[in-house]
């Protein structure tokens, strides 16, 4: 039996464990109402300071956007957390923390499988941004930056066969390290001499080395960056859910929160 005093000099005594879940699920509607409510608010907010914003300053909006979403999840498991060990009644920290960590997991938890499709969506980004910071050439020849610079290498030249295939089939094989294959398919496309050849090619490599490098480091820091927002959102949320547990069961050793919810109680005088 676990016992609670209260403010009338009495010790509540219930038993242990029948309104857990019921607060638990109480925590986690909580914390989901709240993170939609706030969710909801950032949207308005930012689609209304939009019209304000100079087309400088939009970049800052994935940022504004970013906090606002960390701080709603925080928020929300904090509240979810608080409500569930209000309702459950324990006045134990450590009970507290428990609660916590159970309401925040299921919170993420129904995020994660409402947005399935999303997530899906997430997964093959980031497979595919994972592949062009370790330098998959399938991934780096399709990119506009790559391209451009395989057309700006080779306009001018009279190719027999179309510059698409050209540019594709020459910058393939150098993102492969395939110089030799490189050089004998531009030759049996053009006109030009072997000199004129090896500077061409040499010239193209150059270009598609610091291009790639720039568009690995790019893929490379955003998927970073992806990562590390995860981590620091569930963490935090984490935190915060068990922080506002805990909250809650030092509330109940002051003021219990009596409801249809309760464990059963016995009032014995102290």
């Amino acid at each position: 039996m676990h016992t609670t005093p209260n403010t009338g000099g009495r010790i509540l005594e219930r038993t242990q464990g029948s309104g857990l879940w019921s607060g638990v699920i109480a925590g986690f509607f909580i914390s989901l109402l709240s993170f939609w409510i706030l969710s909801s608010l950032g949207m308005a907010l930012g689609g209304h300071s939009l019209a304000w914003l100079s087309m400088g300053a939009l970049d800052g909006i994935g940022i504004g956007a970013g906090i606002w979403l960390l701080s709603s999840a925080i928020i929300a498991c904090f509240l979810g957390g608080y409500f569930c060990s209000r309702i459950v009644s324990y006045s134990s920290w450590k009970a507290g923390v428990t609660e916590g960590l159970v309401v925040s997991s299921t919170f993420f938890l129904f995020l994660v499988a409402q947005s399935a499709m999303g997530l899906a969506f997430l997964g093959q980004g980031v497979a595919q941004t994972a592949a062009l910071a370790g330098g998959a050439s399938g991934q780096l020849i399709s990119r506009a930056e790559v391209q451009a610079v395989l057309g700006h290498s080779l306009d001018g030249l009279e190719l027999r066969a179309s510059p698409e295939v050209v540019i594709n089939r020459v910058g393939y094989a150098l993102l492969r390290g395939d110089t030799e294959a490189a050089k004998r398919y531009l030759a049996s496309q053009s006109n030009l001499s072997r000199a004129q050849i090896d500077s061409q090619v040499q010239e193209i490599s150059a270009g598609l080395d610091r291009t790639a490098n720039q568009v690995k480091e790019a893929a490379g820091s955003a998927m970073a960056t992806l990562g590390w927002f995860s981590f620091f959102t569930l963490l935090l949320s984490t935190v915060g859910a068990c922080v506002g547990a805990t909250v809650g069961a030092r509330k109940n050793e002051t003021a219990p929160l009596l409801s249809m919810w309760s464990a059963p109680r016995v009032d014995r005088a102290a």
